[in-house]
């Protein structure tokens, strides 16, 4: 299954390269999205904080340190190195940094993640909201210690961390808040997981919310879950770029998908 995935996701990548476009924002009509491709998602200025959290990446990528990981998704749970875990789970850093500028300009107060894995994108969204309320959840206990010796390194101190099986902690999780200004969905990689994920968030988006969907082609199921969500009615505009989609929930957007190139 993982060859058929990475071939899976081969071809989508050529699909995409051919069909998505990449026109600096020209030819979005609405402002903010325009904006967004323009000046978020084109910038490639490095800010204040990347540098000490690729240092870190770099760092979990050398790394023979073995760890006990439990996969709820799979049912897998192992020892792996944690230059392997860097390796097949980060969040690229292209990928980490756009959102980093996304949130940055976005300045949301309450954030969840779900799917911390080694605390590499937390960082980046911690760094870019420092004033944000940020829940993240992960399964696995040995990856979560890891990720909270990275924020004490980094001086993040905004993060409340949740430990245990995502299917559980966020039916708990949904009745103790209001609302959710973004959301990122980079946990268990099934269609089954991602839907269930969304149904219990939805109630708790507005118009002004945001839901970031990692890794949509990295399967058949995960490519369905992602078309399956951006299809519904309270989606009124979304931003394919690949390796992650944006969802947009405000109705002055026009009811459209843009697939851009990066």
């Amino acid at each position: 299954m993982p060859i058929l995935n990475a071939i899976y996701r081969i071809v989508c990548y050529f699909w995409h390269t051919l069909t998505a476009v990449n026109t600096a924002g020209y030819g979005i009509h609405s402002p903010l999205l325009f904006y967004w491709t323009r000046f978020l998602i084109n910038e490639t200025y490095p800010y204040y904080c990347f540098k000490d959290i690729e240092n870190e990446r770099e760092r979990l990528l050398r790394a023979k340190k073995k760890i006990f990981v439990e996969d709820f998704g799979t049912g897998k749970s192992e020892e792996r190195t944690l230059r392997h875990i860097a390796q097949t789970s980060l969040m690229s850093k292209q990928e980490a940094q756009i959102l980093f500028r996304l949130l940055y300009d976005s300045q949301p107060e309450a954030i969840l993640e779900l799917g911390t894995d080694l605390g590499i994108t937390t960082s980046y969204i911690a760094k870019a909201c420092p004033k944000a309320k940020i829940t993240t959840m992960e399964g696995s206990r040995e990856i979560l210690e890891e990720a909270r010796k990275i924020w004490k390194k980094l001086e993040i101190n905004n993060i409340t961390a949740v430990e245990g099986n995502i299917d559980n902690t966020l039916q708990e999780f949904v009745k103790q808040v209001d609302k959710l200004n973004w959301v990122i969905i980079d946990a268990n990689h099934t269609e089954k997981a991602t839907l269930e994920y969304y149904k219990q968030i939805l109630p708790l988006l507005t118009e002004s919310s945001i839901v970031v969907i990692d890794d949509i082609y990295y399967s058949p199921e995960m490519h369905r879950a992602w078309k399956t969500i951006r299809d519904t009615e309270e989606v009124t505009c979304s931003i394919n770029l690949f390796d992650m989609g944006i969802l947009f929930y405000n109705k002055n957007l026009l009811h459209k998908h843009f697939k851009i190139r990066i």
